[in-house]
């Protein structure tokens, strides 16, 4: 099945839709990740970057686990 199939069969593919969500939990971590990160790149004070730090990893783990567990399932 590819993207541009027009075929008769209207059926969402379960696994495209999974792997569509998947993409979008990933993209959605990555930009408030980097939004974060801004702010540490601008000479924030230590206190600031290690707070932005861990509310960077607060947000990268548990996107890694959604995100990638249609790589980690098969492995």
């Amino acid at each position: 099945m590819h993207l541009q199939d027009t075929g008769a069969d209207d059926e969402r593919d379960p696994r495209l839709d999974e792997l569509f969500r998947s993409l979008a939990v990933a993209g959605f971590a990555a930009m408030n990740v980097m939004l974060l990160s801004m702010s540490v790149w601008t000479g924030g004070h230590a206190a600031t970057r290690d707070l932005f730090h861990w509310i960077s990893a607060a947000i990268a783990f548990p996107a890694l686990l959604y995100s990638g567990r249609v790589f980690f399932r098969p492995a």
